[in-house]
């Protein structure tokens, strides 16, 4: 949509008055062209790899923030000592 050839199909199907407006309809003309198969294979294969990425980093955030729920805890009950 930002190459020069989407920004071309959009000013074309833009109505020219005071107030610009694109319908619906119009929006629905405007042609997207895609990436080939293998390449969007290759970027489904990257992202696939992030997701599984943020999953284990939420997975082990959350593993730290009960570790460290159970430590206050235990500062706070006084069962472990803090040297000063």
């Amino acid at each position: 949509m930002t190459s020069p050839i989407g920004q071309y199909q959009i000013e074309s199907k833009t109505m020219k008055s005071a107030q610009p407006k694109l319908a619906l309809s119009r929006i629905k003309e405007i042609e997207i062209s895609l990436p080939s198969l293998p390449e969007q294979q290759k970027i489904s294969s990257i992202l696939s790899k992030v997701d599984s990425q943020i999953q284990d980093n939420q997975s082990y955030l959350r593993k730290l923030q009960e570790l460290k729920k159970g430590l206050m805890q235990d500062l706070l009950t006084g069962k472990v000592r803090v040297c000063v």
